[in-house]
């Protein structure tokens, strides 16, 4: 019979880690035909680490987990702990594939070097189980490190930005979204436009690439032009930013994609849809591609 699949709670962030250790010291008694695999999805880019990607990411072992009395853990920072009873190493590679084909277009794994990125760790408990165990436990001090940051950062009424690596003091004001702009109009966004594919996976095929996205961090916008302002602190004036942006992005994006083998995907705002300025984008993506 096969079991149900096994997820830690998202309620309560605290259990991920703690869920971990648990299985960590009770399959240390068990350990025959018992494997796991650490998928370091915190090595890619911002980008690729959207709440829809982790889900797919999870969704993907769904399979893998009911054959085999799997479960399925996620970490503070998005890394991602599959273990299973029973699956040889050739079944399990079969899902690592698919993930490292779907997270092919991540900057991070295009720009390393062969062999030189590792999206997926494997640990065979039989040998490897002090390993697994050590990591268990240290995803489960550095989760307790974390929680405690985020509640002095809460307890001192400093407000969190889109970027967690500097913490934003400065609401956003007019003259603040006037200087943005100023700068957006004259910046070279290229540098900033990532991209990533879009694939589907049909029963018993191999992914298959059906568009490709491309974006602009937030986040990355606001560290170089508005550091230290939280640009969500007003609704109105965060919504200006990102129709701005929008034709910035129609601007720079027919260059970028002329060699593009997939149909393209943006995400703008409605208001730009249906402005002139995308007919403008239309007319000359398809001069180009």
């Amino acid at each position: 019979m096969e079991s149900a699949v096994q997820r830690t709670s998202f309620e309560n962030p605290a259990s991920h880690e703690a869920a971990l250790t648990d299985y960590a010291t009770r399959v240390g008694q068990h350990r025959k035909d018992r494997r796991a695999l650490h998928i370091r999805l915190s090595q890619l880019s911002r980008g690729s680490q959207f709440e829809h990607h982790i889900r797919i990411a999870m969704n993907t072992f769904d399979p893998l987990l009911k054959r085999f009395e799997g479960q399925i853990f996620r970490m503070w920072n998005n890394d991602l702990i599959v273990t299973v009873k029973g699956a040889s190493l050739g079944q399990m590679d079969e899902y690592a594939i698919r993930l490292q084909f779907l997270f092919s277009g991540d900057p991070n794994i295009a720009t390393s070097e062969e062999g030189d990125f590792q999206l997926c760790h494997w640990y065979e408990m039989e040998s490897d189980y002090p390993a697994f165990r050590k990591l268990a436990e240290t995803f489960e001090s550095q989760a307790a490190k974390e929680r405690e940051r985020i509640e002095q950062t809460q307890s001192s009424g400093t407000v969190n930005s889109l970027d967690n690596s500097a913490a934003a003091v400065e609401p956003l004001t007019p003259i603040l979204l006037e200087r943005f702009e100023k700068a957006l109009g004259t910046a070279d966004l290229s540098p900033m436009v990532q991209q990533q594919m879009i694939c589907a996976i049909p029963k018993g095929g191999e992914p298959q690439a059906v568009m490709e996205e491309y974006f602009v961090s937030i986040a990355a916008l606001q560290k170089k032009f508005l550091p230290g302002v939280n640009c969500l602190s007003d609704k109105w004036l965060f919504q200006r930013i990102c129709q701005r942006l929008d034709y910035r992005m129609l601007t720079a994006l027919p260059e970028l994609v002329q060699k593009a083998t997939v149909p393209l995907s943006i995400n703008i705002n409605v208001a730009t849809l249906l402005s002139p300025e995308f007919l403008k984008f239309d007319e000359r993506y398809q001069r180009l591609t």
